[in-house]
């Protein structure tokens, strides 16, 4: 059997074909359009915390929620700025540093999707600890002529374990420090050491009392009631502090 076609009704049979294979591979790419773009926008990032107030040198992790198609996404995915790096910088991983004591904004961006979070950072607080606020030293050979100051130095309640403290006396005729904290009597007198930690400073008041020997002589002036209060070998061996001895002509307990 032999079947014919007309070359007009071949034409239109081919242009059918034609449309028909136009038709399904447009169908193709528009689903195939739809389906990506339903992937990318299944996303979500919040900021699960605004304000953070740390220290500086203090280093926390940005609290975020972000999901990619329902799962945990990748971090590394996001791009976090800082809006004052003086004040706090901010890592790939979502980690923030406090610098100096200000405020700056921490903005996370994902695509067309951005958050902030506030960041405080406070000025430090800084604690000098020290036993005693005032110590007497006593020159002779009897007396304690210096004395080591220890010192417990705290930063944001944390005890610092070597810390910068920068020692001064104000006058060095009277004592001297060095940077170990031992103070050395010269002379008789008052005179203050400064200890600085950080710009935080402690006054330390230091009082010398100066002590003279007595002689035969000087000892037979007392009165019989303090020589024997005190012993004539004491009086005549040690070192008698000259304010005790002013006391003790005040108040009758011996005479010159």
């Amino acid at each position: 059997m032999i079947f014919r076609f007309s070359t007009k009704k071949t034409i239109t049979l081919m242009l059918v074909t034609l449309l028909l294979l136009v038709i399904t591979a447009c169908g193709k790419t528009s689903k195939s359009t739809t389906s990506t773009e339903d992937t990318t926008s299944r996303y979500s990032l919040e900021s699960n915390k605004e304000t953070y107030t740390i220290n500086k040198q203090e280093v926390v992790k940005l609290e975020l929620t972000f999901l990619l198609n329902d799962e945990q996404g990748d971090w590394s995915l996001l791009a976090f700025t800082s809006s004052d790096s003086n004040v706090v910088i901010v890592d790939a991983e979502g980690n923030i540093t406090g610098i100096n004591a200000g405020q700056a904004t921490i903005t996370i961006i994902y695509l067309d999707k951005n958050v902030i979070a506030e960041v405080n950072v406070n000025e430090d607080v800084l604690e000098v600890v020290v036993p005693k606020t005032a110590y007497t030293l006593l020159l002779g050979d009897e007396g304690q002529d210096n004395v080591t100051i220890n010192v417990e130095a705290y930063k944001n309640g944390v005890l610092d374990q070597n810390p910068t403290l920068i020692w001064t006396v104000e006058d060095e005729s009277i004592a001297t420090v060095n940077d170990n904290g031992q103070v050395q009597a010269l002379a008789k007198g008052k005179t203050n050491v400064i200890i600085d930690y950080l710009g935080k400073k402690v006054t330390i008041e230091i009082n010398v009392n100066g002590y003279e020997y007595l002689t035969a002589e000087e000892i037979n002036t007392f009165s019989p009631e303090y020589i024997n209060l005190y012993g004539r070998n004491y009086l005549k061996n040690g070192a008698l502090n000259i304010d005790l001895v002013s006391a003790g002509i005040e108040f009758g307990i011996y005479s010159y």
